[in-house]
């Protein structure tokens, strides 16, 4: 299955969550055999989390791209954000 997310900044529509999107992808995780393919921009980091953490729960691996991971190393000074090359970077 692949998932392609896109937000949408400014526009007057109805949104979820983060809690309820992350809710909705454990759900489909646990529903759905096989690989689970989802696009998302990597500036997007609450996005990245989301999608960690639903991993986790459905136990599937969260598999980045190197810009996501690029992103996610220039944040995690000054964060409680591991980088992916930090030694505490949560392995299943």
């Amino acid at each position: 299955m692949l998932i392609i997310e896109g937000a949408n900044l400014g526009i007057d529509k109805p949104t979820i969550s983060e809690a309820e999107l992350e809710d909705q992808f454990v759900e489909l995780g646990g529903r759905t055999p096989g690989r689970l393919f989802v696009t998302w921009s990597g500036q997007i980091i609450d996005r990245t989390v989301t999608l960690y953490r639903a991993a986790r729960q459905c136990g599937r691996t969260l598999v980045i791209d190197l810009y996501t991971a690029d992103v996610l190393e220039a944040v995690a000074d000054g964060t409680r954000l591991p980088g992916p090359a930090s030694p505490n970077w949560p392995l299943f």
